[in-house]
């Protein structure tokens, strides 16, 4: 089934690359398009490498300078309206990125209930966390899971959560930084309790 979608994804590239190369603004959209992705690119490395630092500062006990990094990684901007700021699309990644690592290890081990965890994150989650981790949940179910592990998943997580915008409806900048820091906890909690066992 996923080749079958991979397949008409990259039909669907290829019409869109003939149409563009048959206009009379193909070379010029192109180039556009290139530049903005690599722009796009750097400002997601950049709020990724700030939020890994934030993680550090915080597993150190150093909370006030986590803050300070959130903050610089929440205020990168691509300066257009109609995208999200890298910054919480870095959080919401770097959450699944862990979640993700979760089902592999699992996978490949074999592994009695590596779920069951992960869904206590939303348990014991409330208001905008509890979305940023259904969202990341939701992520998750759609990546060839067990049919009844995709069950369990989406008792918590609606499908179609991981397509709104990470932090959407946070609008108050101090509570986004304090939404990031407790998803920055959850990473951290994960790579402790994934490393020892």
């Amino acid at each position: 089934m996923a080749r079958d979608g991979s397949a008409a994804a990259e039909r669907a590239v290829d019409e869109f690359e003939a149409r563009l190369a048959a206009s009379a603004f193909g070379a010029a959209t192109r180039a556009s398009f290139r530049l903005e992705s690599s722009q796009e690119d750097a400002l997601f490395s950049a709020a990724t490498n700030l939020l890994e630092k934030a993680a550090k500062r915080l597993a150190a006990g150093d909370a006030d300078g986590a803050a300070a990094l959130v903050r610089r990684a929440l205020a990168l901007d691509h300066g257009a309206d109609d995208q999200t700021p890298p910054g919480p699309v870095a959080a919401s990644t770097l959450l699944i990125g862990e979640l993700v690592e979760r089902a592999d290890r699992a996978s490949a081990a074999a592994s009695g209930d590596w779920l069951g965890p992960l869904l206590a994150l939303h348990r014991d989650a409330d208001g905008p966390l509890a979305a940023e981790v259904a969202r990341a949940l939701d992520t998750l179910a759609e990546l060839g899971l067990e049919p009844a592990e995709v069950r369990r998943i989406r008792a918590v997580a609606r499908p179609g959560a991981r397509l709104e915008e990470p932090l959407g409806e946070v609008r108050d900048p101090v509570e986004r930084v304090q939404v990031v820091l407790a998803l920055l906890r959850l990473v951290i909690g994960l790579r402790v309790f994934g490393s020892a066992g």
